[in-house]
């Protein structure tokens, strides 16, 4: 996006703003789609300072659909700026608000998210498992996967058939709302194809009884 093609969003947004008339509601989503515009631009702090600013009139009105898309937005820019437990606060206030209003659409968006948190954190199986988990989603549409496109190239060139179709049935066999509710709870998603061994249980020392 240049920034001339920019300016010209920028200046249609600030129009319509001034059409609709200035509210807490269309001052979030005013802020909000030029936070998008520059994020896309790649100007990271200046789409940060965006969304925040978005985000206190989305508290205003208690817009949940508007906070939960906010906190992925700054959860992607944060892992872009490597600025890991920044994106985890962010990604993991996204799923609260996604997983109470039961917000499908945010969550494979936020799924994307922690793929590339967890591939930032040099979790490259656990990128797959996330990122696989969102576009085997019926309701994931073509522009979330085109937004992706380069990340799921880069990040599948790392694997295997074999691993990537094992990556599929996994997610294939799991609910999405499940996998995010454990991320969030424990910053992971359940390993694919392994249980937690069972604890031995020690037996009680004692004295040897004598024959």
């Amino acid at each position: 996006l240049s920034d001339w093609s920019s300016d010209v969003c920028s200046s249609d947004l600030h129009e319509l703003l001034m059409k609709e008339g200035v509210n807490p509601t269309s001052e979030a989503w005013h802020l909000y789609h030029l936070g998008t515009l520059s994020a896309f631009a790649r100007h990271w702090k200046e789409a940060e300072n965006l969304f925040l600013k978005s985000l206190e009139f989305f508290d205003e009105t208690g817009d949940v659909l508007g906070k939960s898309a906010t906190f992925i937005h700054l959860g992607d820019i944060a892992c872009q700026l490597r600025e890991i437990p920044k994106a985890k606060k962010f990604f993991k206030r996204a799923a609260r608000q996604a997983r109470e209003a039961k917000l499908k659409p945010q969550l494979i968006d936020l799924a994307v998210g922690i793929a590339r948190l967890m591939k930032a954190q040099g979790e490259d199986a656990q990128a797959l498992s996330f990122i696989t988990l969102a576009f085997v989603q019926p309701i994931c549409n073509r522009q979330t996967k085109d937004q992706a496109d380069a990340f799921v190239r880069e990040l599948w060139a790392g694997f295997s058939v074999e691993e990537l179709e094992g990556a599929r049935q996994w997610a294939m066999s799991v609910r999405l709302e499940d996998v995010i509710a454990a991320w969030s709870s424990s910053d992971r998603a359940p390993r694919r194809g392994k249980k937690a061994p069972p604890r031995k249980i020690r037996k009680p020392k004692g004295k040897k009884q004598k024959r």
